[in-house]
């Protein structure tokens, strides 16, 4: 991809102000590797014909980035679900917990498609339900929950069994749940392990403090709605 197409992404969705976070050298083959041709078309950036997927553009041109990502790559199991809709796997993830974020997401097993996936500061059973229920907005209530065992979930399942009764709710450990797991791999390759790194950087420096308030509300002010906004993206196609 041009730098000229990448810089009109990052203007569309109100990125380019800021001044780090895409260093070409940081944060770009992230970046790029995460938006499928389809989510740049709903962006309104024209991939060439002569290019057969986004992916392998992506391929030759960050070729070291894109062997990296295959080292523990997961290994897939037999699974079938019916249709869409007949099942959604959801779960949080804590690979920014030390600095209060927490990443709520969720999956339809069908299609893969991202039902829901936001960053908040807490993981209450409160905070989960209403993640859960944007995605309910957006696509319908699921004939099936899949979810680990912790009371984040609660609501959740006291929303299931409400609507569909007993057996829409089915919990286990979530490294059993493929599906999920595979979207928390792409989730910190392509967005969160810029932050990470970032967020340790500063500890370093001895500019930030993650036991200190403020600077966790400031940290907070700055990077959550950046997270959320690269969030939307795979939100955005996914609704339109």
């Amino acid at each position: 991809m041009a730098e000229s197409e990448m810089l009109k992404v990052l203007r569309k969705v109100g990125l380019l102000h800021v001044r780090e976070m895409f260093d070409k050298e940081k944060i770009t083959p992230n970046i790029v590797s995460m938006l499928s041709k389809h989510e740049l078309e709903y962006l309104g950036v024209t991939i060439p014909a002569h290019m057969m997927t986004l992916r392998m553009e992506c391929i030759k041109i960050y070729f070291a980035g894109t062997q990296e990502r295959k080292t523990g790559r997961l290994h897939r199991r037999v699974y079938n679900v019916m249709a869409p809709n007949h099942l959604w796997h959801i779960d949080t993830n804590h690979k920014l917990v030390r600095w209060r974020f927490i990443i709520l997401g969720g999956v339809d097993g069908f299609s893969r498609l991202i039902m829901f996936l936001h960053c908040r500061d807490n993981n209450t059973s409160a905070t989960v339900l209403s993640s859960f229920l944007s995605g309910v907005a957006n696509f319908g209530i699921p004939l099936r929950v899949r979810s680990d065992k912790g009371l984040e979930n609660v609501s959740v399942a006291d929303f299931m069994l409400t609507k569909h009764g007993d057996g829409s709710m089915i919990t286990g450990p979530s490294t059993h749940n493929q599906r999920i797991e595979r979207l928390w791999r792409d989730v910190y390759e392509g967005v969160l392990c810029y932050s990470y790194n970032l967020f340790y950087h500063l500890e370093d420096q001895g500019v930030l403090d993650p036991l200190h308030e403020l600077h966790l509300v400031a940290l907070h002010y700055i990077y959550m709605d950046e997270i959320n906004l690269i969030f939307g993206l795979k939100l955005g196609q996914a609704i339109e």
